[in-house]
């Protein structure tokens, strides 16, 4: 990969902000653009470039909602700041919107698409002030146009819902605004057929079962939620044909299939009609829609929100290609002066993806750019933040059993996190134990209790399965299985306690470790199970499909010869994308394999 400094425009504010950003393009990328000598002069004009009023506009889709006004550069203009907002960039849609604007004063949806855009969404349901102030006057905008031009029932009625969303006094209790408009939104729905209507009324609805704990979209017996039974049945509308129940053709409105994506994906996965693969048909046409490739779509999220789906469905290797190209998007993105929305999102889900998949050296180059993202911008919120994720290079190490690796990586994070401290010391007392330093093992387990108290709430559950695996691992290298099977088991039932996140927020399921040490001790049956409840959660994955042959082979009075080589044949061909070999579940609780994969 090649590394490109990128000017990053901070669109807070007045988007004034530059940042020089330091990035590492993928080789993907680098089919894209073409051969070194391009990118050196590439380089050279981004880096000297100082211009913050690049004209460049995405192409984003086809996707258009036809608006009261007689300039088609307006409409254009409504247009990308929408499909932005679809992706939730919201920094850019509003300069969209705002271009909009000042092409046509008189176009009301113009200013009711600048207040959208300052208004919440799933990822981010509650406003500052500022925002706050700008919907509302965006807002009243759009009404006061409404005198100046008449417009359909159909925007008359969206303008009239965004009324209610804002208050003239920010500091008021925001969430009774959005409560309005998500009362009017849905009488609106009621009334119409009309798609657009539908969508943004669903996802009136699901903002307000979010927080910054995530969403709350199901009961804890898997039903759904009441707002979200409603946010289901718009969207189902837009999606299914109404007589048949199966996927309308393509092309399909871009926010309702973000939406459902996201409303679905926390159900159980793999397939049924209460699971996360009920949403697979959507992310299959949403990835066609909007594939670089075949289209030029730079949408950016949107092109990454699939990913989420094929993780819940067992399809890994289409984790890495579709954030492969969400990250093509971020850097021309960055490269025009752009803010993208998420960009170590991405990255972080497809580094987990490729983790998964077996493919050690993309997760390892995708692990140097996830950190130069944070480098860049180390205070800038994403998901997971730097915080969290600075050290999945260290992780992704100890999934592939390069433990040397770990212990050379000497890089320093720009901001003293205390949870990337804890994470730094577990993956080198794993590394350690790895290549037999017992000594070096117990010191960093003793960092790692030291460490544990004095997290803050936020990392106390991953700083526990941090300490028990560790535990574990020093356990088993030190010849007491035993009691590293008891450490792994409560490891594993804290994990399975955590709400859904995405990407999940440990680096691997701990039920894969825990497998391999029941295996180590001829515990066949229990670590079967144990595999099969991994293959459960994380359909397909050849880390849980090697251990389950393994565990089969050995119950010869359970299963027949071919049934044995059948789960065989399905991890082998999970692992058709990977750059080594499958050779355990769990190589930090392996002492046979180790060389064959250094």
């Amino acid at each position: 990969s090649l590394r490109l400094c990128c000017r990053l425009r901070q669109e807070a504010g007045n988007m004034t902000r530059i940042l020089l950003h330091i990035w590492t393009l993928s080789v993907f990328a680098l089919a894209v653009f073409g051969q070194e000598s391009e990118f050196a002069d590439l380089l050279a004009k981004v880096a000297g470039s100082t211009n913050t009023t690049d004209s460049w506009e995405p192409f984003l889709g086809n996707y258009t909602m036809a608006i009261s006004t007689n300039s088609t550069r307006a409409q254009f203009l409504f247009d990308e700041g929408l499909q932005l907002e679809f992706g939730f960039a919201q920094d850019v849609s509003a300069a969209f919107f705002q271009q909009a604007v000042d092409e046509d004063n008189d176009c009301a949806m113009c200013f009711w698409g600048l207040a959208l855009a300052h208004g919440p969404f799933l990822n981010r349901p509650t406003k500052p002030e500022g925002d706050l102030v700008a919907g509302y006057k965006a807002a009243q905008s759009a009404v006061a146009a409404t005198l100046r031009r008449p417009v359909s029932s159909k925007e008359q009625g969206l303008i009239s819902a965004m009324k209610l969303r804002f208050s003239s006094d920010p500091t008021s209790n925001q969430t009774i605004g959005y409560i309005a408009y998500a009362d009017a939104m849905k009488e609106l729905a009621a009334s119409s057929n009309d798609t657009d209507v539908r969508v943004l009324a669903a996802q009136a609805e699901m903002v307000l079962l979010c927080d910054s704990n995530g969403y709350h979209f199901y009961n804890p017996d898997g039903s759904p939620v009441p707002r979200a039974a409603v946010a289901m049945e718009l969207l189902e509308a837009v999606l299914l044909n109404s007589t048949t129940h199966l996927p309308l053709p393509m092309p399909l409105h871009p926010l309702g299939q973000h939406l459902y994506i996201h409303l679905t994906e926390p159900s159980a996965a793999g397939f049924g009609p209460h699971s996360a693969g009920r949403a697979l048909p959507f992310a299959e046409m949403l990835r066609q829609q909007l594939n670089y490739s075949s289209t030029r779509s730079v949408a950016q999220h949107l092109q990454h929100m699939s990913g989420h789906i094929f993780l819940r469905t067992g399809l890994y290797g289409k984790v890495v290609s579709v954030n492969e190209e969400a990250h093509l998007s971020d850097f021309l993105f960055l490269q025009h002066g752009l803010l993208p929305y998420g960009p170590g999102h991405n990255v972080a889900f497809l580094v987990y993806g490729a983790c998964m998949d077996g493919q050690s050296q993309v997760a390892q180059e995708y692990g140097n750019v996830l950190r130069s993202i944070y480098i860049a911008a180390p205070d800038r919120p994403d998901g997971p933040g730097p915080d969290e994720a600075w050290n999945l290079p260290l992780t992704s190490f100890l999934r592939f059993g390069r433990w040397q690796h770990v212990l050379d990586d000497h890089a320093t994070p720009p901001r003293d996190w205390p949870y990337t401290t804890l994470l730094g010391e577990h993956a080198r007392g794993v590394a350690w134990l790895g290549l037999g330093n017992v000594s070096g093992g117990v010191s960093a387990l003793a960092a790692v209790r030291a460490l544990r108290p004095t997290m803050p709430p936020k990392w106390t559950t991953l700083a526990t399965v941090a300490e028990l695996v560790l535990d574990a691992c020093l356990q088993y290298r030190t010849g007491n299985a035993s009691g590293a099977v008891g450490l792994l088991q409560a490891a594993a039932d804290e994990q399975e306690s955590w709400p859904y996140d995405e990407p999940p927020r440990w680096h691997m399921p701990v039920r894969q470790c825990l497998g391999r040490v029941l295996l180590s001790l001829n515990n066949f049956a229990d670590a079967d199970a144990v595999f099969r409840a991994d293959l459960a959660e994380y359909l397909n994955n050849g880390w849980s499909l090697f251990g389950l042959g393994e565990a089969m082979q050995g119950q010869p009075e359970r299963y027949t010869p071919a049934q044995v080589q059948a789960v065989r044949d399905a991890a082998a061909a999970t692992w058709a994308r990977a750059d080594v070999p499958l050779v355990s579940s769990c190589l930090a609780f392996d002492t046979a394999t180790l060389v064959a994969v250094q």
